[in-house]
């Protein structure tokens, strides 16, 4: 189905960010990563990055309320001591 579109959103969870968006980009796709937590791996983050370079594909990673609990998930894989607003 990859030849038919020329953009795809992920939004299933981060293991399908690593299973399935190396294969967009390979494919010349841009794709919107909703599951922004995968990218907490610096070496897969740059290993997406280097692929879109070759490939003339675009990653695009949005921000707000979801992606903001997909923050703190990814996050947690530290220690988290607090979470404020600074508004």
């Amino acid at each position: 189905m990859l030849n038919l579109v020329d953009l795809v959103i992920e939004a299933a969870s981060p293991q399908a960010v690593i299973e399935t968006v190396p294969q967009i980009l390979k494919n010349g796709k841009d794709v919107i990563i909703m599951s922004v937590g995968a990218l907490i791996d610096s070496e897969f983050k740059a290993y997406l990055e280097e692929l879109a370079e070759k490939n003339d594909s675009r990653i695009y990673a949005p921000s707000g309320a979801i992606i903001g609990l997909d923050g703190i998930k990814a996050a947690s894989i530290g220690k988290i001591h607090s979470v404020f607003d600074h508004s």
